[in-house]
């Protein structure tokens, strides 16, 4: 019991002066929980024994961490830095491995979720047109792992190069997604082919070109 006015506190008398405050405790929360490696895989990646770090307002007395797999495991404390013991492969786009951390103190009870996310390549960069679009021509080219393909890609681009970029066709991106400096960026759909990425996950690409050759040094931005 203290007198005054502490932050958090309930009043249970007074002292002729001042009110009597005892002290409420603080709830138990957990204040971080993350991934220590990459949130973002390429398709087809088996990713194994992935690692976490936590913290909590206080110490944790219980700690376990379960996952979209269907496994529960009993995490050992203090439950700042641990790992799950599995191991997932998913083959295709999109394909997520989500996790949640519960944990408690006798002051309570908290969870925190986070997960890991399988994309895809967009290739990208210049080259004199090859005539044939097809899985080996784009993997001559930059190759950018991404969740989604919005985003900034620097380009430089010599005479007599086109500026090429590649994504997924499930994206469902059209020529009037691209500009460049605000203004729409000219280029076409020239051809649509599987590729094949560094997992042997095969998937269908739209491959978009420009229409004019020798643009020099740019940034095309997908929206």
């Amino acid at each position: 019991m203290v007198a005054g006015t502490p932050a958090i506190g309930k009043v249970i008398g007074w002292d002729g002066a001042q009110p009597i405050w005892e002290a409420v405790p603080t709830a138990f929360d957990i204040t971080g929980f993350g991934l220590t490696g990459s949130s973002l895989v390429l398709a087809g990646a088996t990713v194994t024994n992935p690692g976490f770090a936590a913290s909590y307002n206080q110490l944790a007395t219980a700690a376990n961490l379960t996952d979209s797999e269907g496994n529960n495991d009993v995490i050992a404390l203090p439950a700042t830095a641990f790992v799950s013991p599995h191991a997932v492969q998913k083959l295709v786009y999109g394909g997520v491995w989500n996790f949640t951390l519960s944990a408690s103190s006798p002051l309570g009870a908290d969870s925190a979720g986070t997960g890991i996310f399988w994309g895809q390549n967009v290739y990208y960069g210049s080259a004199v047109d090859p005539g044939v679009y097809d899985s080996t021509f784009a993997n001559s080219l930059t190759v950018a792992l991404r969740a989604a393909p919005n985003g900034s890609y620097a380009y430089n681009t010599a005479v007599g190069e086109s500026a090429f970029f590649i994504v997924r066709a499930g994206f469902g991106l059209t020529t009037a997604n691209f500009t460049v400096g605000g203004f729409p960026f000219a280029c076409s759909i020239v051809g649509t082919a599987n590729v094949t990425n560094a997992n042997g996950v095969v998937e269908s690409y739209t491959f978009f070109r420009s229409d004019n050759t020798g643009l020099g040094a740019f940034n095309l931005v997908e929206a």
